[in-house]
């Protein structure tokens, strides 16, 4: 079973890139960017947030990318059914 570390002991990054909407991680960004720039050191900047930085910097070049998302075109889709559809009125 893996540990889910490298051969170093470093802890490997996740690769899948559906694992996270893209549009989650810019949104949480933008709420907590605030709270970043106010820990932030004066002179090294953002050291306590990297890595939720790197991966705002990879959303949104992704979504810059696929604005309507990466799902192949022309493949079956799977209809979705919302049990709560009649009671939303919709």
């Amino acid at each position: 079973m893996s540990d889910g570390k490298g051969p170093s002991g470093a802890t490997k990054l996740m690769t899948c890139r559906s694992s996270l909407p893209a549009g989650v991680v810019v949104q949480f960004w933008e709420l907590l960017e605030p709270v970043v720039a106010l820990l932030a050191d004066p002179i090294k900047g953002n050291q306590s947030f990297q890595q939720f930085e790197y991966l705002t910097v990879q959303a949104r070049k992704w979504l810059e990318r696929y604005p309507g998302g990466d799902y192949p075109q022309g493949e079956e889709r799977i209809a979705l059914r919302d049990p709560w559809r009649t009671i939303d009125g919709v």
